[in-house]
């Protein structure tokens, strides 16, 4: 019967399959000979009653479900059995298809108090890491509520008070949650999958693991399965064993339990191949390492704000795991806990993890070292008291402090001055600081945070920007001496400083502006010089001759080919010719040049130039001043007694 807000309902059995069953057979199948296993089931009657059933695969087959859930008595039995034992692992698994029955209405803090455990947070209703941390051993609960809400709510409003929780309705469930929460338990890896008949699932062998276990069931209700593992196709030797869940009505849910040493020295491959089964089957692996966190060194006690040291490891068969490999997979990480307050541990050549912390608040606290990856949470702690503040007493010498004078710089400049901390208290185990006040805008104090304290010194510079105006110190102007700590600042050093930093000349600041303008203008100019002048066609001719019949038989002389004739730099190409029609060595002794332009070459004569009339077939002279441009291409002209013509 489920009592609920809505009122009280008759559910059937939530676990019809025997999961519970299955479960624990597959349990018992996974223990070590060196673990003590101690089974408890309900017994209805009274408050507080439990029965103890011995742990043998026939008596675990032959469970029946007649009894409601009055979890008093088994609770109460279970706190006795784990507080008693000297074990140095202790775990309660409780599997359930109900919750607290109507005989036996415990709540979720009551069931805590059976167990010994401290109360939870008020308001608090589930036991998060850091409340399953202080029990005195662990608690996993599986439930079976049949992918009924109601039922789901209610065991999880109980269970979730003591630990995880698990819901468990298929055997997939149970061999993956089986397998986890397991390989969580040993610190080793999971490897979780289903498989078809006559399948098989390869998987890698690393070094370390000590050895291999194998759990399997059955998807469906099916006769019992063979399968085997293999090394390189060949059958192992393993220890096992297999059955059913002892249903009412064959067949029923079946398993099988396997499991082989392994040579730690070597890598290997192995294959876990379901070889006869009439329907598929879940598997869970688990690669057992043997691995365990240790403390090398550790304080025991230490001062708010003071630094301290941990040395920790990783321990393989009672010696330093070190493995580069290990380390650099699967998402390894070591870190120093301290209460809220992580650092990550650095790893030493010899295999050693060191850390270091400065401790801030005060009273006992727990210490723990963690290495992690993807599978593997190892921890060790130790307590650690931490006691009072340092006291801190600062002296500096000088004060005022000068840092000189300067002129400014085109790029930021700094100047430096060393402080003597001689007759200071404490000022090399307290992390101190300085801080700049009232400094003038654009100057910036540089140091390190926290400050290097060598032979009772440390350093202190002031950095001035680039291409600065003056700037001196005004009067509130200091640098503060403190312990970093929030604690310490009221208890400051006041430095006065000097320094005077005069404003950066102009030429200082902007000589490579003015470089760069100039020599990007050189350079366009010498680029002009080069591209801009005007050149003549390369076919370009000119005709000169002492006759009007002789200058229609000479040859044409190409311009490019002449004196002159190519163009230079920030020279257009131009030809000269006297009288006689020859180059001269002196343009004043020219009588016609011929210049190249963008258009047409000009004809620049400096005597009378003649053109004939068409009509008159008469020379007449050009009206002075000539226009150079009046010149055209293709007409005979005449100056003195040289008769000439372009093209």
């Amino acid at each position: 019967m489920l009592t609920t807000n809505t009122g009280t309902v008759k559910l059937p059995p939530a676990d019809p399959d025997r999961l519970s069953v299955l479960a624990t057979l597959i349990f018992r199948g996974l223990l070590s000979p060196d673990d003590k296993l101690t089974i408890l089931t309900f017994q209805s009657g009274a408050v507080g009653r439990y029965r103890e059933l011995p742990p043998t695969q026939a008596s675990i087959r032959d469970l029946r479900f007649d009894q409601s859930t009055p979890f008093t008595g088994p609770l109460k039995r279970a706190r006795e059995i784990l507080s008693q034992s000297r074990l140095s692992s202790r775990r309660l698994l409780l599997f359930t298809d109900g919750s607290p029955s109507q005989d036996d209405p415990l709540s979720g803090t009551q069931a805590r108090a059976l167990l010994g455990f401290e109360p939870l947070p008020a308001g608090t209703l589930f036991a998060d890491a850091a409340a399953v941390a202080k029990q005195p051993f662990e608690v996993l609960s599986l439930g079976l509520s049949a992918n009924v809400p109601e039922l789901k709510q209610a065991q999880q409003q109980f269970l979730a008070a003591l630990g995880p929780v698990e819901a468990i309705n298929t055997p997939q469930e149970i061999i993956t949650g089986f397998t986890n929460a397991l390989a969580a338990h040993l610190q080793s890896r999971p490897l979780t999958g289903q498989l078809d008949p006559g399948g098989a699932y390869s998987f890698p062998v690393g070094k370390y693991v000590t050895e291999v276990l194998i759990s399997m069931a059955s998807v469906q209700k099916m006769p019992v399965f063979s399968a085997q593992l293999l090394d390189g196709g060949r059958p192992m030797s393993v220890k096992e064993e297999f059955g059913d869940n002892g249903c009412d009505r064959p067949p029923c849910h079946s398993y099988r339990v396997m499991r082989t040493p392994h040579d730690p020295n070597i890598k290997g491959r192995l294959s876990l191949r379901l070889d006869k089964a009439m329907g598929k089957t879940a598997f869970g692996i688990i690669l057992r390492y043997d691995l365990l966190a240790d403390i090398v060194s550790a304080p025991t006690t230490t001062r708010v704000g003071e630094e301290f040291e941990v040395v920790a490891r990783m321990v393989w068969h009672g010696r330093t795991f070190v493995d580069p490999e290990f380390f650099s997979t699967d998402g390894f990480s070591a870190q120093l806990e301290v209460g809220k307050k992580s650092v990550p541990l650095q790893r030493r050549s010899d295999g050693n993890f060191v850390g270091r912390m400065k401790a801030e608040e005060l009273g006992g606290q727990t210490l723990t070292v963690r290495f992690k990856n993807l599978w593997l949470d190892l921890t060790a702690s130790a307590p650690l008291v931490v006691e009072g503040w340092l006291p801190l007493s600062l002296k500096a010498t000088p004060n005022p402090l000068s840092f000189g004078s300067w002129l400014g710089e085109r790029l930021s400049s700094k100047r430096c001055a060393t402080v003597s901390l001689a007759g200071s208290t404490n000022a090399d185990r307290v992390s101190i600081e300085a801080v700049g006040s009232e400094m003038p805008d654009g100057l910036r104090l540089l140091s390190a945070s926290p400050l290097v304290v060598k032979s009772e010194t440390i350093e202190l510079c002031v950095e001035a920007p680039g291409c600065c105006q003056n700037l001196q110190p005004a009067p509130a102007t200091r640098i503060l001496l403190r312990g970093k700590h929030p604690h310490y600042h009221p208890e400051a050093l006041p430095l006065s400083v000097e320094f005077s930093v005069g404003k950066t000349p102009f030429f200082v600041c902007y000589w490579r502006v003015i470089a760069a303008v100039l020599g990007t203008l050189l350079f366009l100019f010498v680029l002009y010089g080069f591209l801009s002048p005007h050149d003549f066609d390369a076919v370009e001719v000119i005709r000169l001759a002492k006759s009007e019949t002789a200058l229609q038989r000479t040859t044409g002389r190409r311009l490019r080919d002449l004196p002159g004739g190519k163009r230079g730099f920030y020279r257009n190409a131009r030809v000269a010719f006297d009288a006689n029609g020859n180059t001269p060595g002196r343009l004043k002794d020219a009588a016609i040049i011929v210049r190249a332009t963008g258009s047409e070459p000009l004809i620049i004569v400096h005597g009378t130039v003649e053109h004939k009339d068409l009509r008159t077939r008469k020379w007449e002279a050009l009206k002075t001043p000539l226009d150079p441009s009046a010149l055209r291409r293709g007409v005979v002209y005449r100056s003195g007694d040289t008769y000439f013509r372009l093209g």
